[in-house]
Parts: C-alpha cells; structure tokens; sequence
C-alpha cells in the first residue's frame, strides 16, 4: 500500500479547538501504481470526470454502459425519461422501457463463456470466525446457479413468481438471489435477524410462493436456529 496522506487543518485558538481537529482529521492511501493502471476507475480525478458527467449527460452516461451488457431486444423509445417535478405532472422515471435482458446471464454466463473469465475469482467470504473463509470462481458460482434454478423449476417456480429469502450472509444467497434472476421470479429479501413475526409479514405482503433459508447460523456466539424461526412464520401465514 502507499504511504498514508493525512489532510485536514486544526483549529486555530484554544487547544481544545486543535484536539478536535486531530480527532477529525481524515487519514487516506493511495494505492500501488499497479493496482490503479488495472482498476476501471484508476484515480479519484477519472472518478470526478465520470460523476460529472452521469450527473449532466445522464443518458449518454448509462446508455454507453448499457452497451456493455447483453440484451435481448432493445429500447424501443426514449433510453431515458423521467419528470421530478410535481408542478408538471405525475413523478415517474422510466429506464431503457420496453427493453429485455437477463441479468443473471449477463452476470455469469457471458463473463463464463464469451470472456472467459470462468476461473477468475467472483468472490471472497468469510464467516463468524476469521479462519472460515472460502472463494468462489465464475463457473462455480454458475454450475451452483444453474443447480439451484433446476431446483426452483422442479418446485414450481416461473417466471413472475415471487420468492422470499431468508438467509444469512453466506455464498447460497448469492447463488438463490441469482437462479431467481435466471428464471425471472422476483426475490425479496428477509434480514436473518428477523423474527418470526416479521418474516411472515413480507411473505404476505409480497405474494410469495416459496421460502428459501438455511437451517441455523451463528452470530458471534449466539446460535440462531432459522429454521424454526422459518416454520413458525410458515405457520402463521397459514392462519
């Protein structure tokens, strides 16, 4: 790493003023050369200018990186519209309206098979404890979707379903949330520390058809056993 830069300006008067502008003062990197000649966004001015511009040429700005991805058919109209002003008429915006994709073959299966990048790490996680730690490749992570939206097939899931997830923070949401975008269900995600109570709320109010969730997980020393919790609000839906 590069050697820290620290910027801010003490107070001048009392040296209570000049602690406190210790205390605030922000303490920054820079990182290797190496690392921000491969980076998509190299140096903070890059990100300035690229800010700048979504922020004035808006649709210039998202429709470059839309051509990016991968689309079934294409913004018919207008990439983009919106009004946010009440005086002239309803508040709505609309992004690329009438144009379809899959955002999960766009995430795995173009990275996979068109830029071969399959055996480039998708990402890192680590558990409760410092050494439960693992990663996961682009085509693990797309054999595990693929599995799993067979699964969500099989139970019958289709497209418009609604699908409520409650897990924790492990690399099987990752993989639910995605075979959920493979099919074209909608998924709505439930926080693990959640009741009971609260879960079969969301379900309720999102029409699901189906709950994934994992047996237990711990938090910090406390085990938390999902899986009853998931029973119970399954229960109460039912009454």
């Amino acid at each position: 790493m590069g050697l820290p830069e620290e910027r801010g300006r003490c107070g001048s008067g009392s040296a209570e003023r000049e602690e406190a502008g210790a205390r605030n003062r922000v303490r920054s990197w820079s990182p290797p050369p190496e690392v921000s000649r491969s980076a998509h966004v190299p140096s903070l001015q890059r990100y300035r200018e690229l800010h700048r511009r979504s922020v004035e040429q808006p649709r210039e700005f998202w429709g470059d990186i839309a051509k990016e991805f991968y689309w079934k058919s294409s913004c018919p109209g207008p990439f983009l519209q919106y009004n946010f002003d009440v005086t002239k008429g309803k508040i709505f915006i609309e992004w690329m309206k009438g144009a379809t994709t899959n955002i999960c073959y766009n995430v795995l299966d173009r990275i996979v098979h068109e830029k071969k990048l399959g055996d480039k790490v998708a990402f890192y996680w680590e558990g409760n404890e410092p050494e439960e730690t693992t990663q996961i490749t682009y085509r693990e992570l797309l054999v595990q979707v693929c599995r799993c939206s067979n699964v969500l097939q099989k139970q019958g899931i289709r497209k418009g379903d609604r699908v409520a997830i409650y897990m924790p923070m492990i690399p099987e949401l990752v993989v639910a949330m995605l075979a959920c975008a493979r099919l074209g269900a909608l998924h709505s995600i439930v926080f693990a520390g959640f009741s009971a109570e609260s879960l079969c709320e969301r379900i309720l109010d999102s029409s699901c058809s189906l709950l994934i969730t994992t047996d237990a997980f711990y938090r910090g020393e406390k085990l938390v056993n999902l899986k009853e919790l998931a029973d119970e609000a399954l229960e109460k839906c039912r009454e």
